[in-house]
């Protein structure tokens, strides 16, 4: 299967090419399905909101001339997300869940490195947390309620909530730090193009 890079998707975006399109499907789609079927929502709802995503990506690319300073994949989640957000304030269901998830949200931090390199990132990092952080989240990765990790931590649930957010974003924000983490991703972006001018040849 021949891959494109985040700067071809954008041009295949703004000239609609069909070919770049439905790779961006394929791809992206499954990851925007998941989180929208875990938070109230259906199939149809994750193709109207991906497609609507769509349409914004393309007018912000057309109009602002969109220069991302994150993976496209992270955009078009973080695109997603929101219009799903949106969707249930207005239909006044409960809150979405933003529980995190490694399949999910650590996919979203360092994609395209390969799984050992992951795991060798995230377990590094994850250790040097504090004990709290660590116990924390390591609650919510066995999907232990929320209710209950209030419980075990003698802490509100709205307590949390706003840890596991800071936990999350000092992980997470370590790990992007990591030379370890630029390298492995800038040259794992290098070899991709490589790749997709192989294919072409």
């Amino acid at each position: 299967m021949v891959r494109f890079s985040d700067k071809e998707l954008i041009e295949g975006i703004k000239n609609r090419n069909n070919n770049r399109l439905v790779y961006i499907y394929r791809m992206y789609f499954p990851m925007i399905c998941n989180h929208i079927l875990k938070n109230n929502g259906k199939q149809e709802d994750a193709e109207d909101i991906f497609q609507d995503a769509m349409i914004i990506i393309y007018k912000k690319i057309i109009i602002n001339k969109l220069t991302l300073t994150c993976a496209l994949k992270t955009y078009i989640f973080g695109v997603c997300r929101n219009l799903w957000l949106q969707q249930l304030t207005k239909k006044k269901k409960i809150q979405i869940d933003d529980s995190i998830n490694m399949e999910d949200d650590f996919e979203i931090v360092i994609d395209n490195l390969p799984d050992f390199e992951k795991e060798k990132l995230f377990y590094k990092h994850y250790n040097k947390l504090n004990i709290k952080c660590r116990k924390l989240l390591d609650l919510f990765f066995r999907k232990t309620p929320v209710a209950e990790i209030a419980k075990q931590l003698n802490l509100s649930v709205s307590n949390v909530k706003t840890s596991k957010f800071r936990c999350k974003e000092e992980l997470f924000k370590s790990i992007k730090n990591d030379p370890m983490y630029k390298s492995l991703h800038k040259n794992n972006s290098s070899k991709a193009k490589e790749g997709v001018k192989d294919e072409r040849k």
